[in-house]
């Protein structure tokens, strides 16, 4: 499967960011640096004259806050001038004005808390920029005319290691069928899940498929079994890692799960039931005989609901 977004075109992909508070706009500059080629604006008037100079941007970013030109109004004028170019404002809970929720609402932009931890914030921002929704990080008005995070009430976290980000729609299509899984939250660098997961307790299943080295899916299997409290692995594997599979489930350091061939539907169930069995009692559990692995026994899972994945059984 090809990638929505290769690597070496990620540094293609332009961003302007818009903010006037300079120490905020530059360290994020300075993160969305290292894999987008990034602009910045101090305020909207500025954001709007180098528009109207050239507009080659895949994604604008703006606080809502600014003197002069605010960033609703700033996005009110690009909607009408650029109204394909996505937007993402950046609002502080007490900024949420009746009009923000009703254009997030229709989904004019996105609309991201700015008081997120920087990993949390960078990781929406990847997501906007492929153009899937950032669920975990979006506010929306519910029926009580309250602010939430877009986020379902009940259900554990789930976190998607996947480089492959042009399968990011097809966990997040599996997902808003689950009753189980109440946030989602994708990572393509897993140095940044494992960081994620040594603060965050309440991740309890973390679903795997990206191609690397051996040796890289090792260490991340290990550092998760580490942790104090061991999230509930579904691992989607290609064949010439079918080793570490076998190693680490016979070991037993960590309850996982191996995807065996079949369809997306059969992917939401094994979904489902490593999230219930972490809502039920927060404890790992035996690995079912149906799905251990056995050396040498690989399988291609086949093409479903637009997702193909290589696994063993």
């Amino acid at each position: 499967m090809d990638e929505l977004i290769k690597p070496e075109e990620m540094t293609a992909i332009r961003i302007l960011l818009v903010d006037d508070e300079l120490d905020f706009l530059m360290s994020l500059k300075m993160e969305l640096g290292k894999r987008y080629k990034v602009m910045t604006a101090e305020d909207g008037i500025e954001a709007r004259l180098m528009l109207e100079c050239k507009n080659d941007f895949d994604l604008i970013i703006s606080s809502q806050s600014m003197p002069v030109m605010n960033g609703m109004e700033l996005f009110e004028w690009i909607g009408k001038e650029y109204p394909q170019t996505p937007k993402v404002l950046l609002a502080e809970l007490s900024e949420l004005t009746d009009e923000i929720k009703s254009q997030t609402n229709e989904n004019k932009f996105y609309c991201l808390d700015k008081s997120l931890d920087r990993i949390d914030l960078l990781s929406a921002i990847d997501q906007a920029v492929i153009g899937v929704k950032p669920v975990v990080m979006s506010f929306f008005k519910n029926e009580d005319d309250t602010i939430e995070t877009q986020t379902k009430p009940t259900g554990c976290k789930m976190a998607v290691l996947d480089d492959n980000t042009k399968n990011w729609p097809s966990f997040e299509k599996l997902t808003n069928q689950s009753d189980s899984i109440g946030e989602v939250v994708y990572f393509r660098n897993p140095l940044l899940l494992l960081e994620r997961l040594k603060k965050d307790s309440s991740l309890g299943v973390v679903c795997i498929n990206f191609k690397k080295k051996k040796s890289v899916l090792n260490n991340v299997i290990e550092q998760i079994s580490r942790l104090k409290h061991a999230a509930n692995v579904i691992l989607i594997c290609d064949v010439d890692q079918a080793g570490a599979a076998v190693e680490y489930q016979i070991k037993g350091t960590i309850y996982q799960r191996v995807i065996k061939p079949g369809s997306a539907s059969k992917m939401l169930l094994e979904i489902e039931s490593a999230a219930k069995q972490f809502i039920s009692d927060n404890q790992p559990i035996q690995v079912p005989e149906s799905l251990t692995c056995k050396p040498n026994d690989t399988h291609i899972i086949k093409q479903s609901d637009s997702l193909l994945i290589h696994a063993v059984r």
